[in-house]
């Protein structure tokens, strides 16, 4: 557990009294099976996006070389075309 203890001294002006305070923080493990499935849910949502934006650079990358003209051919020098 990540227990936290917070002391603070607070000099104020002449018209009052200093002050001092103890804090002490406590993190409640309530609920904690569900906080774990939201972090992995994030994560696999995460790689979800990673894999969709991958795939999509993948299909621009082929769109892309599908418009690019093949170098010219022995025959007639007339550049040719990919065919789909």
């Amino acid at each position: 557990m990540d227990w936290t203890v917070s002391l603070r001294y607070g000099q104020r002006g002449e018209a009052f009294s200093d002050m001092v305070s103890l804090a002490v923080s406590v993190p409640l493990q309530r609920d904690q099976e569900n906080r774990q499935d939201r972090e992995l849910t994030a994560r696999l949502a995460k790689a979800e996006q990673a894999r969709a934006e991958r795939e999509e650079m993948t299909r621009a990358h082929l769109a892309e070389t599908k418009l690019l003209p093949l170098p010219a051919s022995r025959h007639g020098g007339v550049p040719e075309t990919h065919e789909t």
